[in-house]
């Protein structure tokens, strides 16, 4: 019964680790979308016909002494993620992703905070496991300690005695290897 608790926890621990990855990935999406399409020009370049190309981004060059250095474009190929970025943007813009990045990291420290009492307690668990395999190895020692003094007795028979053997041989012996 208790493997199977701990089985469970240790399952429920992968689960939240599972999901605060994909937390994380999506407010690194929104964070990098976010980026990519705020902070620098954006362009949308898309060839004749309904081919996307994708879109283009420019990065202006700091001009040095003499040069008219205009900067670059990186093509970025459409991909899910920034699709939903560019959706955002036409939709509601920097707010909305702004609350929803803000939204997914409250929701991830509160994941965070049950990852960390699901460790604890598969700690406490492993503890209590450990604890108890120690007091049940000390039981059995007792036991055959007894059982070798009763049997090494060379006095009267008492009843006791015999009872006493039959107890540690069925009744201990079973609660031991439970």
């Amino acid at each position: 019964m208790e493997m199977q608790e701990e089985d469970e926890i240790e399952g429920m621990m992968e689960r939240a680790w599972d999901l605060h990855d994909k937390m994380s990935d999506a407010i690194t999406t929104l964070s990098k979308s976010r980026f990519l399409f705020n902070s620098i020009h954006h362009h949308h370049e898309t060839t004749t016909g309904s081919e996307n190309l994708g879109s283009f981004i420019h990065i202006p060059n700091t001009p040095t002494t003499g040069s008219e250095n205009l900067g670059s474009f990186i093509r970025i190929p459409s991909t899910p993620c920034f699709a939903a970025a560019d959706a955002m943007q036409e939709k509601g813009g920097e707010e909305n992703q702004v609350a929803e990045t803000i939204s997914l990291n409250t929701i991830r420290s509160t994941l965070e905070a049950l990852e960390d009492q699901l460790h604890f307690l598969h700690i406490q668990q492993s503890q209590q496991r450990a604890e108890r395999d120690a007091t049940l190895t000390q039981l059995e020692e007792s036991r055959l300690i007894l059982l070798r003094r009763l049997t090494e007795h060379h006095g009267r028979q008492w009843d006791f005695i015999q009872e006493a053997l039959v107890f540690l041989h069925t009744e201990v012996k079973k609660r031991i290897y439970i």
